[in-house]
Parts: C-alpha cells; structure tokens; sequence
C-alpha cells in the first residue's frame, strides 16, 4: 500500500494541519530565538552531582509527580489536588484541550499569539475564533472575547510575540462573564514585575486554569518543567486524562528545588528589565520601531525586511525569530535578551545589516 492510499486512515483534522518546519540549529548559534534564560543558570543545576542520587534513576518515577505537585501547591497557596505538572506547559495545554474539546466545539485565542494553542485546537478538531488584538498598543478585546460562544478561551499574558500584558481585571471579567473555560498562560509573569497573576482567582472562580512553566525565568528549558493551577473540579477532569510517570526522576527532583528560587528569578527579572531598556533604545537608534514589553523578549519592526534580517544575522550566528507572516506583525521580528555582552552583539549585527542595506 502507498503512502497515498494510508491517507484514509489518518483523521481530517490531522489532514488538514500544515507538517511543523521544526529544525535543530548549529550548536555553536546564539539562539536569541527562543526565549529561554540566557541571563543566568539556576544554582540548583550545579548541586544536581553532588546531591541527587543517580542511582533511583533505575527506578520509575513518581506516578503523579506528588513532591513537585506539593511544592507547587505550598508555591502558590492552593491544594496539591488543584495541580498538574507535566513535561513543559505545552504538554498541559494538550491535555487541557483533550479534556474539554470536541471536535466542531468552539475555542478562542488571541491573534497574534503562541501558535501551539491552535496546533492543539486543531488536532483535536475545534472551530478556532480568532480574537485580534489592537493594532496600536496590542490590547484585547474584552467584550469579544466574552461574547464568543466557545467552549475554551486562552489568554497569554503576558503574551508572545507582543511582550504585553493584560489587566488582572480584563481577565477577571473575561472569566467571571463566560460560560467557559479559561485558560490563562502565564509563562512570562516572572518578568512582569508589577504583574498581579491570575493564580489568585482560581479559587475564586472554577473555571480558570492558569499555566506556568520552568522554561523561562527558572532557566530550566532543557528539562520540560510546566505546571497548571486551578479549581479542583476542571483540574480533576485534566488529571483524569494524564498518563502515570510523566515527569522523570531527575526532573522532579531539579524543579522540587529550583520553584523555592525566589531570589535567582527576581535577580533575573531585574536583569531583564535592564536589557530590555538599554535594547530598546540601541533599537530605536538604528531605526527600528520597538514595542513595549515585560519579558525577556523584545518585538520590534527593524527599518530592513524582517526575513532579510534573520536570514542575514543567521549567517553570523545569530538567530531570532521572524514574526512577519503573524496577524499585525508584518515586517517585524523578535529576539531573547541576555546579558548586555550578548545584547551588544546582537546590535552590533543588525548595525551591520541595515547599513549594507541603505
């Protein structure tokens, strides 16, 4: 049988899903494509030789994953049955959408936003709203989102690619007046300083479940650490679903430690905000139009073809990520902040560019 004539087995939602361009780069690039810390390294990495014990390793791990779920817990003022881990965030978003979705059900996400909420969707063979942001200032749009007669709604916030954040109080009304789960992602809230989370209404309100992740501030993305918080009942429906011995031995164990690093994600967020000031303005002098941000990332419009940009600083070295074919981001790219050496050359390189180009 051909490849062709398998075909009728694979799912029409499946069919229709344009195959991922994933691609390794070259070990030696400056990947300030992807977001991860490149500020610093977590001291719990460096303790992991001396006081891990490598020898459980051949053993299974913990079913649930119950250490990490009741720090977690203790983290953030909640029951540990209020909690899910799993191997990053993008694992729970699939399992949330497994647990609520049917195929034809009706889902909104914002636009431009992380695309893995739509691959999800799609899989699972939802009808997708699309809930554009504000062309000026990235804002959402509240009564939209709460007049959409969909079953899931997911709010990044702050939100990738734009780097802003929303309101407490949008999201809050957002829940309060829908008849809906949602799901706010809340991978970057470390670096917004003077961001309230929405951890605090899941209490509150049963039908919000917010994400987080171990990837970003906590510099732990070669682990796929995430977890979600939320009420016990939409929270049990999820683990219903969730395979035994997700998390491994040695993952547990490293985010067991590194969610009581308080002191080692402010130092990062600091140095955040830092970078993100003194890019923005290296930026701005060479012409680019930088927008506002409380991440660890910058979006900006540079004043050259943001595919001739990537393509030209990938050739140094450099990678970032293109952000042109995105809803309202047309010419524009975005690059991870690092320390200032890192930063620097990043400008020095897009110098380089935009003069060979006039």
């Amino acid at each position: 049988m051909t490849m062709s004539g398998k075909r009728r087995f694979v799912r029409e939602d499946v069919l229709r899903i344009k195959e991922p361009s994933y691609r390794s780069l070259p070990d030696k690039t400056i990947k300030m494509n992807d977001n991860s810390n490149l500020f610093s390294i977590n001291p719990i990495v460096r303790k992991i030789r001396e006081q891990f014990d490598f020898e459980s390793l051949s053993a299974y791990p913990s079913v649930s994953s119950d250490m990490l779920r009741n720090a977690v817990a203790g983290k953030n003022g909640v029951d540990p049955s209020q909690v899910i881990v799993g191997n990053g965030s993008d694992e729970i978003i699939d399992l949330v959408v497994k647990a609520f979705v049917d195929p034809g059900d009706a889902a909104v996400i914002l636009s431009p936003s992380f695309e893995m909420y739509s691959r999800y969707l799609a899989v699972a063979g939802a009808r997708i709203i699309e809930s554009t942001l504000d062309a000026e200032n990235f804002g959402i749009d509240v009564e939209s989102i709460i007049s959409s007669r969909a079953k899931i709604k997911f709010i990044c916030s702050p939100n990738n690619p734009t780097g802003n954040a929303f309101s407490l109080t949008d999201i809050r009304r957002i829940a309060e007046e829908s008849d809906s789960i949602v799901v706010v992602d809340e991978a970057y809230i470390e670096f917004a300083l003077d961001q309230e989370s929405a951890v605090g209404l899941v209490d509150e309100l049963d039908n919000v479940i917010v994400l987080r992740t171990l990837s970003k501030a906590y510099g732990l993305a070669g682990l796929r650490i995430g977890y979600a918080v939320g009420g016990r009942e939409p929270v049990g429906f999820v683990r219903r679903i969730c395979a035994p011995f997700r998390l491994n031995r040695l993952s547990e164990w490293v985010a067991t430690k590194a969610i009581e690093s308080d002191d080692f994600v402010k130092k990062v967020a600091e140095m955040a905000k830092e970078e993100r000031d003194w890019t923005s303005s290296a930026l701005s002098s060479l012409g680019a139009v930088v927008y506002p941000s409380v991440t660890n990332f910058l979006l900006f419009k540079p004043p050259v073809p943001s595919a001739v940009l990537v393509a030209s600083l990938m050739d140094m070295g450099i990678a970032i990520r293109d952000c042109g074919e995105k809803p309202l981001l047309d010419g524009c790219a975005r690059v991870t902040l690092g320390p200032r050496k890192l930063n620097e050359r990043f400008i020095d390189a897009v110098r380089t560019v935009t003069e060979d180009a006039s």
